[in-house]
């Protein structure tokens, strides 16, 4: 019973290794059944040791030999930056090479709790498989690619992943945290047995905040309604339906301005509903990308009346460092916008020049300005003139 004893010892040894063997799990499984049923046979094992011998190595050749060009076929953990500077050492001495292309793409901006989707793309270097390490500061990772799955908080190919076309590309989503605070995504890839790291992607991860309306208006040239809005902030925004009334009940969808999904940043918008007459309503419908929306105030507007000049009041107020403000022209013509502070002295003069008819808006950079109260005054066609104060806080 020797060559039994002898397969015996080689079944346990197999399956005490094979966490660290070159074999893939489902490789691994496939290869433990079939030494089973060679052990468990043990008919005239004297007889047929020989035999076996030769079925075992022949094994060996198919299921071992295929796999062993790549290192880790199961995958690999901690590979990353985030794990240090040590790299993919799986597959001995130093296999970095720069000609490998590693590149993390998808959004730089995440809403908290947000869902986003990732890939990594791999190219370069000798273009036969490719295998990968992708790992998150607060590992929130999902694979999305079959060939990708979890391991130690990382995705990681579950099998060498062959070359289309030149590279190989890894799909994923991650998850951001509940809390304001930066994160980061890491890769590694190779190409066979070369490999490089990917830039380090930085994410800046905001406040769930909802899309703030500062201001919607209305203003009636040449029987054009011109509509302006400003969001001071916006979540998940899709963009912004125009809905028109002529009784104040039921609306009519007039068009569509695209919105800039999530951002901390003002933004101006406008949109110009032609061939309008009589009393009219309307009002925006603000649409997330999940479907959710919000409605604005309603306006009211007389197409048969005149426009008038008009000032809005900066926003935000009090500000630190910039403004902004808004204006109204109906006719053509020289414009000045000037600052004062408290004393009525000329501070900064924003506008001085003509400009056509419309709503406009400039951005007033108060730095270098001490904290205090400050007034803008706008003089636009033969007479007229408007004040409006603001107050600068650091």
């Amino acid at each position: 019973m020797l060559c039994s004893s002898f397969y015996d010892n080689i079944f346990i040894d197999f399956r005490r290794f094979r966490p660290i063997s070159v074999l893939s799990a489902s490789m691994a499984l496939k290869l433990e059944a079939v030494i089973s049923v060679i052990i468990k046979t043990r008919l005239n094992m004297k007889k047929h040791c020989k035999h076996i011998s030769s079925l075992f190595v022949t094994l060996i050749l198919f299921f071992i030999l295929p796999v062993a060009a790549h290192a880790f076929p199961g995958g690999i953990s901690g590979a990353t930056h985030k794990s240090g500077n040590t790299g993919c050492n799986c597959h001995g001495g130093n296999a970095f090479n720069p000609d490998v292309s590693v590149v993390i793409d998808g959004p730089d901006t995440l809403v908290v709790n947000q869902v986003a989707s990732y890939t990594v793309t791999v190219s370069g270097g000798p273009y036969t498989v490719s295998g990968v390490d992708i790992a998150a500061s607060n590992n929130n990772l999902s694979p999305v690619s079959t060939y990708l799955y979890l391991l130690d908080n990382e995705l990681t190919h579950s099998n060498p992943v062959p070359y289309v076309g030149g590279q190989v590309v890894y799909e994923f989503t991650y998850t951001a945290p509940d809390t304001a605070l930066p994160q980061t995504l890491y890769a590694t890839g190779s190409s066979r047995k070369n490999w490089n790291w990917a830039v380090d992607k930085q994410l800046v991860i905001i406040p769930d905040v909802p899309v703030e309306l500062v201001s919607f208006n209305a203003n009636v040239l040449d029987n054009q309604v011109n509509l302006s809005w400003t969001t001071s902030t916006e979540t998940n925004n899709r963009g912004f339906e125009i809905e028109r009334s002529s009784d104040g009940s039921y609306y009519m969808v007039r068009g569509f301005v695209g919105g800039n999904g999530t951002t901390s940043q003002p933004h101006n918008y406008n949109f110009t509903d032609n061939d309008v007459k009589g009393n009219l309503f309307y009002r925006l419908k603000q649409i997330d990308f999940n479907g959710k929306y919000h409605y604005s105030n309603v306006i009211e507007v007389n197409s048969t009346s005149s426009p008038a000049y008009g000032l809005e009041q900066n926003y935000p107020n009090p500000f630190n460092p910039t403004t902004l403000i808004q204006y109204t022209l109906p006719n053509e013509g020289i414009v000045t916008l000037t600052i004062y502070d408290v004393l009525g002295r000329e501070v900064r003069i924003l506008i001085n020049g003509y400009q056509e008819a419309g709503n406009h808006s400039i951005y007033f950079d108060a730095s270098g300005l001490e904290s205090g109260i400050y007034f803008y005054r706008l003089e636009a066609g033969h007479n007229f003139t408007s004040v409006r104060k603001m107050v600068l806080l650091h």
